[in-house]
């Protein structure tokens, strides 16, 4: 239990030194050198949202920060949050040196989007502190939960449930006559604390993190294809200012009427800017529960319980790119299985809204738990989806964001020119090199800056003021191929970033080792094992290693450098397996370690990267005809023994209530009807080391059983590419000796339990 503590504590404080030190740093508009992506290794969906993403924002390998055998992937417990996700992301960002300059954390699909809170209220826990009132009920979202960090990491709970816990909200301000008035809007950097009296300091104080969730894939979740073409239109859309209305649904409801009194200064705000700014977008107060005829919203708040497709038809409204959506009812963010009835996030998605977000359990209607109707002139000044969250809402434990947070279709970005010698493997620079930095607008002139900001491979290495030259330093970098970036810091209330990135290649070290991939596909298929041919060079021996973003794939076999010298080519092929990697765009790096005089091992040496698609496999045609007759739930057979009919579906724990012999074989049977083409995920549970076929074809999971998933702590994703129609599982294994487990989740949209609606068997099953 110390040690936890000390951990904890440990990050907390790293972090606020780490801002504390970067405090003289004038930055708010996010770019991807400032976030750190969050993967479940352990999904598809998750991995392949992440491809997309970081291939669509540019990224760098260290900023991806990959979590494994999670108990659950759509709700846990504040103590798992904190130890198995909050925790190893934050000492992960420490240990990469990227604390100095993170302000975002951006989670993949298949991460708890709902943690439970009530070890966090025991008596114990809270201390002399009162308990909380019934509106602050025990549940928290997973990026509320982020933004408030430090609390949440100290366990102290009456702070990060208050109404006021997030002292960076911009409130609605008031005139000299009392009139409510639209609030000033200012960036984020999280350099910059709160003190006690929730002014900003650049000295200790309250610090907080912005954070959003890509996408939601489990539960009543999306396809993964919908995340990915969501995230794609959302980068595609930044800085196109796009034309159309911001609507405010003013009706008698109570999820109405809680905001109503800002209504007004918001849409005087959104006017006074968008002329100010010359923008072709209008604010507007209705009276009904959806605006009509609005084909190009940016932006909307309401307060309604539900919307059907059909209504969101017949209202004759679509979104523009970039749009957010905002609805204050109860379980906007409640994606679990059970339907309850409400809009949910999800849905606003679904209708074509960039991002959209909601409370992950009853809210009460309480305006301090969602964004204030500001958030969308935030937006229209500059601020990214993350920046203008944080900023519109005080009490954010509950409220869970969905969308990119990078998304800023407004933004005013610099046009930044980066000028540095040109170099490859044959030629590569060396020693200190001049680097020129110039930053325009889109007419070609010059842009007042607020200064430069300079990365290596996604690590800060200078912050320079506006004017002052650079020169590079190359030799304390390792040998091989890197990737400088540039970014312009305008001097605008927003402080907009510019960016520019240039491929370079280094070496310095006396030892001439290289390292290189040798042309081959660029292409290559999930599941199939991939052939990379590679090439050593040098004069010493040592390691080389495959990389996908921060994990490493595998060791090059035979790895030893060629002792005869560095023009003497020694190649061989390293075999990678396709499955832990994700679908779409994906770039493996490799990396060698040559062995020093004293044996230890050197500086690593660096490939130039490898830029590959993975695509799906072919899908499986159905194999079970529609005049079969079917039946509701799977069919169970123990060894050689009869099927038996599992009427109730697969719910969770169902084997050992069925009372499972021990160490005892068994095949469980079922049909399995598609409604759509394209990806169904089966997620298991289970120590009864299970196979599957499908269709009377094995079916790998992403993943090798680790010790966690083969005693059923953990989940295993089992991706299908399905046809329409009646498809056969088989799933085949094997009792332990006690306490057996098989849960079952499956689905395209999102993931439920297998019950017997969905899970069938033949008919004539039942009698063979």
């Amino acid at each position: 239990m110390g040690n936890r503590i000390e951990r904890l504590c440990r990050v907390r404080v790293l972090l606020t030194a780490a801002a504390c030190c970067v405090a003289a740093v004038a930055r708010a508009d996010l770019g991807p050198e400032n976030v750190v992506l969050v993967v479940n290794g352990d999904s598809l969906a998750s991995r392949t949202a992440a491809n997309h993403y970081i291939a669509a924002r540019g990224l760098a390998n260290v900023a991806v920060v990959t979590l494994h055998d999670l108990p659950d992937w759509e709700a846990t417990d504040v103590g798992t949050f904190r130890d198995r996700i909050l925790t190893p992301v934050l000492t992960g960002a420490n240990d990469r040196g990227l604390a100095p300059q993170l302000d975002a954390i951006a989670y993949s699909t298949a991460i708890p989007t709902k943690i439970r809170l009530s070890e966090d209220l025991t008596a114990e826990v809270l201390g002399e502190s009162p308990a909380p009132h019934k509106i602050f009920t025990p549940y928290g979202s997973l990026t509320g939960l982020t933004t408030l960090y430090e609390p949440v990491l100290q366990k102290r709970a009456a702070e990060y449930l208050a109404p006021n816990a997030n002292a960076a909200f911009a409130g609605p301000e008031r005139d000299a006559e009392g009139t409510v008035v639209a609030p000033a809007t200012v960036g984020f950097r999280r350099a910059l604390g709160f003190g006690a009296d929730r002014k900003p300091t650049i000295g200790p104080g309250r610090r907080y993190l912005l954070s959003t969730v890509l996408g939601v894939t489990t539960g009543r979740g999306e396809t993964l294809e919908e995340v990915v073409d969501r995230l794609r239109t959302a980068a595609a859309a930044d800085g196109t200012r796009p034309a159309g209305a911001v609507i405010f649904c003013e009706t008698k409801d109570v999820r109405s009427t809680t905001r109503q009194p800002q209504f007004a200064a918001a849409v005087a705000g959104i006017e006074a800017e968008a002329a100010a700014r010359g923008l072709d977008v209008r604010a507007e107060i209705v009276t009904t529960a959806l605006p009509r005829r609005e084909r190009a919203l940016v932006g909307l708040t309401a307060g309604l319980p539900g919307v059907k497709p059909m209504d969101w038809t017949i209202a004759d409204v679509g979104f523009a790119p970039g749009a957010f959506a905002d609805n204050l009812t109860s379980w906007g963010a409640v994606l679990s299985e059970r339907a309850h009835g409400q809009v949910t996030a999800v849905d606003w998605l679904r209708f074509g809204a960039a991002a959209s977000g909601g409370t992950v359990h009853e809210p009460y209607a309480v305006p301090f738990k969602f964004p204030s109707p500001f958030v969308h002139l935030h937006r229209l000044r500059g601020l990214t989806l993350a920046e203008a969250v944080l900023r519109s809402v005080s009490g954010p434990y509950q409220y869970l964001t969905v969308g990119d947070p990078l998304s800023n279709p407004y933004a005013r970005r610099p046009i930044v020119t980066l000028g540095m010698p040109e170099s490859s493997r044959e030629e590569p620079l060396s020693g200190v090199v001049p680097i020129t930095l110039g930053a325009a607008d889109g007419e070609g002139n010059p842009v007042p800056l607020a200064g430069w900001e300079l990365y290596v491979d996604g690590k800060r290495i200078a912050v320079l003021p506006p004017g002052q030259p650079f020169n590079w330093d190359t030799t304390d970098l390792p040998d091989g191929a890197h990737q400088f970036a540039a970014v312009a810091v305008a001097a605008d209330p927003a402080q907009s970033r510019g960016r520019a990135v240039r491929g370079a290649f280094t070496r310095n070290a006396a030892e001439r080792v290289i390292l290189e991939l040798a042309p081959g596909t660029t292409e290559a298929t999930w599941g199939e094992p991939l052939s990379v041919p590679v090439v050593t060079r040098g004069d010493r021996h040592g390691r080389a290693a495959f990389f996908h973003g921060s994990d490493e794939l595998a060791e090059l076999p035979g790895s030893q450098f060629s002792a005869s010298g560095p023009e003497v080519a020694r190649q061989t092929t390293a075999w990678l397996d396709t499955r832990p990697l994700g679908l779409g765009p994906v770039t493996l790096r490799a990396e060698a370690t040559p062995a020093g005089d004293d044996g230890e091992p050197g500086t690593p040496v660096r490939a130039a990267p490898l830029h590959l698609t993975i695509v799906p496999p072919p899908n499986r045609v159905a194999t079970v005809a529609e005049e079969v007759e079917l039946l509701d739930g799977p069919a169970l057979r123990w060894a050689d023994g009869e099927p038996v009919p599992l009427a109730n579906g697969l719910p969770a724990g169902w084997l050992a209530k069925a009372g499972a012999p021990a160490e005892a074989n068994f095949t469980l049977t079922a049909v399995v009807t598609a409604t759509e083409t394209g990806l169904h995920c089966l997620a298991l549970k289970t120590n009864c080391g299970v196979t599957i076929a499908v269709d009377g074809e094995p079916a790998p999971a992403m993943m090798e059983p680790s010790e966690a998933s083969a005693a059923a702590k953990a989940w295993r994703c089992v991706p299908v590419w399905l046809e329409p129609g009646r498809h056969t599982f088989v799933l085949t294994g094997r009792t332990p000796e006690k306490g057996p487990v098989l849960d079952v989740q499956w689905g395209r949209r999102g993931l439920q339990t297998a019950t017997a609606e969905r899970w069938q068997r033949v008919a004539q099953s039942d009698a063979d």
